[in-house]
């Protein structure tokens, strides 16, 4: 398996999928994206990025990226590393959570670059926090 990480102290969703592959314990190579340049989006997609974004981690001929699915993806293939909860309602509430963090970042992001595009993530947050309490 490979990893592509921006910088781990800029990159908290390049740390999140790092560490819970280093959890598994199974062997891995990291490959570092540099961030903030103008060969960023470039240079993850000539690594194997079909996003242009780090994280992604490339297992055979599968790429996932995003860190939730990459931690997603980790616990099923390594179930002993206990890296999801046991319980499906407490997992569906973990993955709530970090869907949560992620729209938060992206109604920053459209704020300040694509304003036009805000409702994307406004209608996910909502679909989020309007779910009954049992599918949640």
């Amino acid at each position: 398996m490979e990893l592509l990480i921006g910088d781990k102290l800029w990159s908290t969703w390049s740390m999140r999928a790092w560490l819970a592959l280093k959890h598994t314990g199974a062997p891995f190579t990291e490959t570092l994206i540099r961030l903030r340049t103008e060969r960023t989006n470039a240079d993850a997609r000539v690594a194997g990025s079909p996003s242009g974004r780090v994280p992604v981690l490339k297992d055979g001929d599968l790429a996932i990226w995003d860190s939730i699915a990459i931690c997603e993806y980790l616990a099923e293939k390594f179930p002993a590393a206990r890296l999801w909860p046991a319980d499906p309602h407490v997992a569906r509430a973990v993955l709530d959570f970090f869907l949560l963090e992620k729209i938060f970042y992206e109604i920053e992001d459209q704020l300040i670059h694509r304003p036009e595009l805000l409702r994307v993530p406004l209608a996910a947050m909502l679909r989020i926090l309007s779910a009954p309490a049992s599918e949640s």
